[in-house]
């Protein structure tokens, strides 16, 4: 009888020891496909942003208003701050990858006159338009966020849909949320989805295990939407707060001299939403500088840094003498249609057509004199 009943559980932890494996890759199967469900369901939230507009206002060390249109991976923002008494305005475009983005500082002493208005951008289609976020203060209202470092925005949905993603259940505030964990070497990303709002995302949390203080390093990154308000069937954010955990650097006297020291300082801002427009008809027109820009404004950009630009009849040019501007006044240039180069060629051309007719006018009058 004892040879019996060994010889079952035998048996049984055979089976088991068979089985286990496809156990654990029918497990795994179905945690991939709960992360894949999960985050197909808060793209297709995040869809329903893709042609918006809105206004905020943040509360922190400073006061910021905005405003922004969004049209897939197009983008206007218009941001007017005060910081210790100086005001300054920004505006923003993104159309079709490419950039140009207004400074106005009228009031800030520590630039100089000159360029208190200045324009910067692009020409070349960049596609990389979520750079840009780095000017907005709640990206991830629209499915962005930094995640190592302060310029690396990456689109959401596509940053967790990895094999390495985990995803959990849990409650928060009396709320059944899904959460999903992802680890990258060390940094740990974690983001909260809330099923009965559509899959709208409530908070993000960002972690990067240091080793050692670095002076301007993010440590942690947490954005949380604590209100959102319904437009038709969509739940969009009304109020989102955030806070940063960074690396700072003060200077303390040892012995007499002043000795740098690291600290962690942490920073807390409010973003509040308000005036939503959904699904709304946006064209170009609706992704081009709008602010009334002095004509012989500096233009800097970053894929053409050694020619100088200026803003001239609402577009942007390569400044030059007036000889040249008056053979390519007609024919300017929009960001990213005609190559600035071309045009300075053809005018170059000319100009020297010109100077060589003259010259020769002026050898045959010698040559006549001297006969």
């Amino acid at each position: 009888m004892k040879k019996i009943c060994l010889n079952f559980y035998m048996c049984l932890l055979a089976t088991f020891l068979t089985s286990l494996p496809c156990l654990l890759i029918c497990s795994a199967h179905a945690a991939s496909s709960d992360v894949n469900d999960a985050v197909d369901h808060y793209e297709q939230y995040l869809k329903k942003l893709n042609s918006v507009s809105f206004d905020y206002d943040v509360t922190s060390g400073s006061k910021e208003s905005g405003r922004v249109k969004r049209l897939g991976n197009n983008i206007w923002i218009l941001m007017n701050s005060v910081y210790k008494g100086r005001q300054s305005l920004m505006e923003a475009c993104v159309f079709e990858g490419r950039r140009a983005i207004l400074h106005r500082d009228p009031n800030d002493e520590r630039i100089p006159e000159r360029h208190r208005e200045r324009i910067t951008g692009v020409l070349k289609p960049d596609l990389q338009w979520q750079s840009i976020g780095q000017l907005f203060s709640c990206p991830f209202a629209l499915g962005f966020s930094p995640l190592a470092s302060s310029s690396d925005y990456q689109y959401l949905p596509s940053f967790f849909r990895t094999d390495s993603t985990r995803i959990e259940k849990t409650v928060e505030d009396g709320h059944d949320l899904l959460v999903l964990h992802k680890s990258e070497g060390k940094l740990t990303s974690s983001l909260w989805l809330d099923p009965t709002l559509g899959y709208a995302a409530r908070k993000l949390e960002v972690k990067q295990n240091m080793d050692k203080l670095e002076r301007g390093k993010t440590q942690s990154r947490k954005y949380e939407i604590t209100e959102f308000q319904r437009i038709a069937d969509t739940h969009v954010p009304r109020v989102c707060d955030k806070t940063t955990l960074s690396v700072g650097l003060i200077y303390e006297p040892q012995q007499g001299k002043p000795v740098e020291k690291l600290y962690l300082s942490e920073g807390n801002w409010r973003v509040e939403f308000s005036n939503w427009q959904i699904d709304i008809a946006l064209s170009e027109k609706d992704f081009a500088l709008t602010s009334d820009i002095a004509d012989g404004t500096e233009v800097y950009l970053s894929d053409a840094p050694q020619i100088e630009h200026i803003w001239l009849d609402g577009k942007i040019v390569p400044k030059t003498d007036e000889a040249m501007l008056a053979v390519i006044r007609g024919h300017s240039f929009k960001p990213g249609i005609r190559n600035p180069r071309y045009w300075l060629i053809a005018a170059g051309l000319i100009m020297i057509a010109v100077a060589g007719g003259l010259k020769i006018r002026e050898f045959m009058q010698k040559r006549k004199e001297t006969q």
